[in-house]
């Protein structure tokens, strides 16, 4: 199947949204009531049409793809955090107690407060919204989907009111995160109709994109909330707006390699740029005081475009250091065989 660009492009709009919210930009109230709900829209578009697997396979294949990456990361933040920003700030070595471990295995409060990679909480819950949506997908009909689409949205308020904060798993996400995986597999369902009576989203004005991005803000704007905190019924409408204008008008970076790019190496910025931002800040503002710049908003910028640089760099490290790892093990096997034979 042919890559969708448009796809990469969300998530290049996405990633630089998240990197954005987490470095404290005057944005980030905004990009919140959207930015989480556009990824969880994003698994539902792409499921949309693929063959369903046997569950052993599936759980399978989102270890390997969530659960091991999560794992990745949750290490090298120790590294990271525990110690090598321990040595360098603390002049010590700090241990791994039970409080990280907690973290790892429950993620909420303990992820936050002791790994200094929160983050990645998202892929903890995405496991878990996953496997909840593929029930859904898998033993019920259209009518029942809409349903229970329904009932999740309406349940994610009180659900979040019983559980506020950060708890285990981020659980009082996953009722949200269920509704905007059912958008986005609705909208691609909605696209496959339009495209067999050759008319289709895709082939929208420009101009009805930004006029959704504008009802989007506005909605937002007046409605403010992020997916784990969600105040009104009004934050599912805001975000599919800006989601759905963002789809549309991704028509014009169709082949802006820059964006398909960073849209590829979502995982990576997403697990990574937490622990560089500490890296990233002190070398942008040397250069900065350097050269004279003193406007916050530009280096605010810096900051990000930096961030997503480096993370970008080491993926693609990590990315040869796999490829190396499983070619030494295919080697291997190979080696085991011949002795066999």
């Amino acid at each position: 199947m042919e890559r969708d660009n448009r796809i990469d492009f969300l998530k290049s709009i996405g990633i630089f949204c998240v990197v954005l919210g987490h470095s404290g930009s005057a944005f980030a109230a905004y990009v919140y009531t959207f930015h989480m709900p556009l990824f969880f829209f994003i698994t539902g578009y792409l499921r949309y049409n693929k063959e369903g697997q046997v569950w052993k396979e599936y759980i399978f294949n989102k270890i390997k793809k969530i659960l091991i990456p999560y794992f990745a990361f949750w290490i090298m933040s120790m590294v990271v955090y525990n110690e090598m920003y321990s040595i360098f700030v603390n002049g010590y070595i700090d241990k791994i107690g039970i409080n990280q471990i907690k973290g790892l295995i429950f993620g909420g409060h303990w992820l936050a407060d002791y790994s200094n990679n929160f983050p990645i909480w998202y892929l903890q819950l995405l496991f878990l919204a996953s496997l909840m949506f593929e029930f859904i997908i898998k033993y019920f009909n259209t009518m029942f989907k809409i349903c229970i689409t329904f009932a999740f949205a309406v349940a994610t308020i009180p659900f979040q009111e019983m559980l506020p904060g950060r708890p285990i798993f981020h659980i009082n996400v996953l009722p949200a995160a269920v509704v905007f995986m059912m958008f986005g597999y609705c909208f691609h369902y909605i696209i496959d109709i339009e495209n067999s009576k050759k008319i289709s989203i895709k082939s929208c004005s420009g101009t009805v994109g930004i006029l959704l991005l504008m009802i989007g803000w506005q909605i937002s704007t007046l409605h403010y909330g992020n997916i784990s905190s969600i105040e009104s019924y009004f934050y599912f409408g805001g975000a599919t707006c800006t989601i759905v204008g963002l789809f549309i008008i991704g028509k014009w970076f169709d082949n802006f390699k820059i964006m398909n790019y960073v849209g590829k190496k979502t995982l990576y910025i997403m697990g990574l740029h937490n622990l560089v931002f500490f890296a990233a800040r002190n070398i942008v503002n040397y250069i900065t005081e350097n050269i004279g710049i003193s406007n916050d908003i530009v280096k605010n910028f810096s900051v990000i475009v930096l961030n997503i640089t480096i993370c970008c760099g080491i993926g693609e490290v990590l990315v040869v250091l796999k490829e190396k790892i499983l070619a030494n093990d295919l080697s291997l096997s190979y080696k085991t065989e011949d002795k066999r034979i």
